[in-house]
């Protein structure tokens, strides 16, 4: 019992009270012992169909099996269903969390944590055929010594009750689009609500790019195009951040061969009045690329099994083929690219610019060139891993083709792998001819 239990012990009062959709939240003193009550508003009391779902909702929360979800019990009198009291513990509601210590979010993995647990209890209930629907920071709750976070009641229990527009009212922005219109809950009207819930964890902080990029999706008005369940926004969301860790090596990696680069021709003696011969290397006039893409169209497959179904070896092998002809698209498509890009920066224009202005242009390449394996992997369906892997494998292979052919510029080369031979001088050229 904390300081100011004691003196509301000494009073015989109740502790201070919060205002919640469901009704008024506070610690009563109940036989010497404080309990944590949420005391119903009158309408939702005076309502039998919401009282009887509120019976069916305790029994699931009392049985479901997560560490985060918070257990009650109904409380009647003679008048029915009053109020409900919750496990013994000290709690408070997110929204309280963030106002009184905002820089908790901040904290170290404190958004991942918190997102990795709601998705725990919310893959749980969507197992259950129940649906959480609001994730409101008014409705989660939150453990105040470790700040787990925690759900108690379960919107979809309450759908279709009479009387109930006042329920959510301040809090529609969080509901799916589809709820507000009179749909029927389901995974993917969660994924709505927890990306919703997920994105006012950022309200005093920069959010980081793979966060946006997945709430962008998760929040899509069509709920068509958001991920299928939750489980899969989250995997989705592990998968972009460790992305953006390789892309940020890889960046700086080829920031170092470039400039590798730059020094070597920069260091190099400049050669005078002599007569170079043009590269012998043929330019393929006709494109050999085909601009359209169309992965279905391509493939003649389409990925099946998205949900984790055990496949058939005929499955399995269509698969197999679809991914050896996703990559193969994806080497031509980014080969394709690449050539255009590496070729603006590989040239004797260039390399007698200025350093700094030779890294801005190296920069900018290297962004364009990870922006453009990013698109071209999804495309694809390419893993983050194998899409890089393949793209460092074509940027270095077509680096050093035109490295050489740079290289060529100064001079004749013979034999493949010989050393270039000594420049021709003009009197070489008439002692030839004698």
């Amino acid at each position: 019992m904390n300081y100011e239990e004691m003196l509301n012990t000494r009073e015989g009062v109740a502790t201070h009270k919060t205002e919640l959709p469901l009704g008024m939240f506070y610690k009563k003193l109940i036989e010497k012992k404080y309990r944590n009550i949420i005391e119903l508003k009158q309408d939702l009391t005076d309502n039998i169909v919401f009282c009887e779902r509120l019976k069916q909702d305790c029994e699931l929360s009392n049985r479901l099996n997560s560490n985060y979800q918070l257990r009650y019990v109904t409380k009647e009198d003679s008048g029915g269903i009053y109020a409900i009291e919750i496990e013994s513990g000290n709690y408070q509601t997110f929204s309280q969390l963030m106002e009184q210590n905002p820089a908790v979010v901040a904290g170290k993995d404190f958004v991942e944590e918190t997102m990795r647990k709601l998705v725990d209890v919310t893959k749980r209930l969507n197992e259950e055929g129940v649906y959480q629907i609001c994730y409101a920071p008014q409705m989660v709750f939150a453990r105040k010594n470790d700040n787990t976070p925690l759900l108690l009641t379960h919107g979809s229990f309450y759908q279709n009750v009479g009387d109930m527009d006042g329920f959510y009212e301040g809090l529609e922005d969080f509901i799916a689009p589809e709820l507000r219109e009179g749909g029927e809950a389901d995974e993917r009207s969660d994924v709505y609500g927890l990306a919703k819930f997920m994105e006012c964890l950022f309200d005093q902080m920069e959010m980081p790019l793979h966060y946006k990029q997945v709430l962008k999706k998760a929040t899509s008005e069509n709920p068509d195009k958001r991920y299928y369940n939750v489980s899969s926004m989250m995997a989705s969301l592990k998968h972009k951040r460790s992305f953006f860790k390789v892309a940020l090596w890889t960046i700086i990696v080829i920031l170092l061969a470039v400039a590798g680069v730059f020094v070597y021709f920069d260091m190099r003696p400049q050669p005078t009045d002599m007569d170079y011969i043009e590269s012998g290397i043929q330019k393929n006039e006709v494109d050999p690329y085909d601009e359209s893409f169309d992965l279905e169209s391509e493939l003649g497959l389409v990925p099946t099994d998205s949900l984790g179904n055990e496949m058939t070896p005929e499955k399995e092998r269509e698969m197999a083929e679809y991914k050896a002809k996703a990559e193969q698209i994806f080497r031509k498509r980014y080969t394709k690219e690449a050539e255009r890009i590496l070729a603006k920066v590989y040239n004797k224009e260039n390399l007698q610019k200025s350093q700094q202005k030779f890294m801005d242009i190296s920069r900018e390449m290297n962004e364009e060139l990870v922006k453009i394996q990013v698109e071209l992997g999804e495309e694809a369906d390419l893993s983050n891993e194998k899409s890089q892997r393949i793209a460092s494998e074509i940027i270095e292979t077509i680096s050093n083709r035109l490295k050489k052919e740079i290289n060529m510029g100064y001079g004749v080369q013979r034999g493949g792998d010989e050393e270039e031979d000594e420049p021709i001088k003009p009197s070489d050229k008439n002692k030839n001819k004698e």
